[in-house]
């Protein structure tokens, strides 16, 4: 939340460990993020000046601490679909899709992720 991106932790139930899967808000390497009005106004209203040209600063979706996230389908087991709030002003919904794995015998005793999860 504090990274202004929400993270993905794992929970391998065999193992009971929690492992990190990984940033959520990946930001696309060819986009460039444009400025939206509010955020032309509050840099006006800072700098007392109208001469920006780029906007240096997050690649992420939200520009401040995330303060609250909500789930909107599936529930806490199988949540497919959550909401984050920031404190930016800022909402984003995320949708989930979980892919399951299947394998033959010899395969399953190589894989040690049985679910994995994707953003849409």
């Amino acid at each position: 939340g504090h990274d202004c991106y929400p993270v993905l932790f794992v929970y391998d139930g065999a193992k009971g460990s929690v492992t990190f899967g990984g940033k959520l808000d990946v930001p696309k390497q060819t986009s460039q993020r444009g400025i939206s009005a509010r955020e032309r106004f509050q840099n006006l209203d800072r700098r007392a000046t109208s001469s920006e040209t780029t906007e240096q600063g997050l690649e992420s979706l939200h520009k401040n601490s995330i303060s609250q996230i909500s789930m909107l389908e599936g529930g806490k087991s199988k949540c497919s679909k959550f909401c984050t709030t920031g404190m930016d002003g800022g909402m984003v919904i995320w949708d989930v899709k979980v892919h399951t794995h299947t394998h033959t015998h010899t395969q399953a005793a190589k894989c040690d992720k049985l679910l994995q999860l994707c953003l849409v």
